[in-house]
């Protein structure tokens, strides 16, 4: 992300030379460079949440599985909140 950014600050700076030099041509060629890198920008950003998105949540499911490995092996029951009653209640195998 931070090279469309660099770029899009490259493209500012270009089209703001051109304009002091007033040369139009130019100046309008550099404001196109900036739409094409903020387009880059959005662009990469929209893949890198896109990408990045499953691997979050692969290694999210793996962290749980071992949470609960680790418990049952030490034989603790994970607790949670019993929505109708509001007390603590356990999850799995509740006698109750």
């Amino acid at each position: 992300m931070s090279v469309g950014a660099a770029a899009t600050c490259l493209a500012f700076l270009g089209a703001a030379r051109m304009g002091y030099k007033q040369n139009s041509k130019g100046m309008q060629y550099f404001f196109r460079a900036r739409v094409a890198a903020q387009a880059f920008t959005v662009l990469a950003l929209w893949a890198g949440i896109y990408v990045y998105e499953d691997d979050r949540k692969a290694t999210n499911w793996k962290a749980r599985e071992k949470a609960e490995a680790i418990a049952k092996a030490k034989h603790v029951i994970p607790m949670c909140v019993n929505a109708d009653e509001g007390r603590l209640a356990c999850c799995v195998g509740c006698r109750q």
